[in-house]
């Protein structure tokens, strides 16, 4: 997971989840990002909230980094899961998609983006049953990233800056 920590983002979802399933899974889950104190309308909880919440051994939290290094954490990951509960666009699961990652994702703009481009699995917002048995699936079956894969990069240049404002400005 990369991005924000508050509740829109669902990330209390995806630490419930991994916290019941962890230990059946071969990887690990490392949260990328910050909480959102400061701004109620987000209701964040600190940093250090969401680690009370985490099973250490199997969640590793990296804070907020530098931006240079967000592909870095994509381009090294199995999947990027998104459990928001609203997320209008969407552009971390396209930056996920141009790392080479799939997506795993929930909620309004990722719905758009994945019918799209094929490049991950939707699933339903705060729906933590089957964000559990798609993680389950997807451990298990590396057939289905790798599909998935090819996808990604094809996927994001549908989502280029550049076609984008074109598309706008029409």
């Amino acid at each position: 997971y990369v991005g924000r920590l508050d509740n829109k983002k669902g990330v209390d979802i995806l630490i419930k989840v991994f916290n019941k399933i962890g230990k059946k899974l071969k990887r690990k889950l490392v949260i990328v990002g910050g909480s959102a104190i400061g701004n109620s309308s987000h209701g964040g909880k600190s940093l250090e909230e969401y680690k009370k919440m985490a099973d250490k051994d199997l969640i590793k939290f990296e804070g907020w980094v530098e931006p240079s290094l967000v592909p870095y954490y994509f381009k090294n990951a199995y999947f990027s899961v998104f459990p928001s509960r609203h997320e209008p666009f969407g552009l971390v699961g396209i930056e996920s998609m141009a790392s080479g990652t799939p997506i795993i994702a929930s909620s309004g703009g990722f719905e758009e983006v994945l019918s799209e481009t094929k490049a991950g699995i939707f699933f339903k917002p705060e729906s933590e049953e089957d964000l559990e048995k798609i993680l389950l699936k997807v451990d298990k079956n590396p057939k289905i990233r790798s599909l998935l894969a090819k996808k990604t990069l094809p996927g994001a240049t549908l989502y280029d800056w550049g076609k984008i404002s074109l598309k706008y400005l029409e």
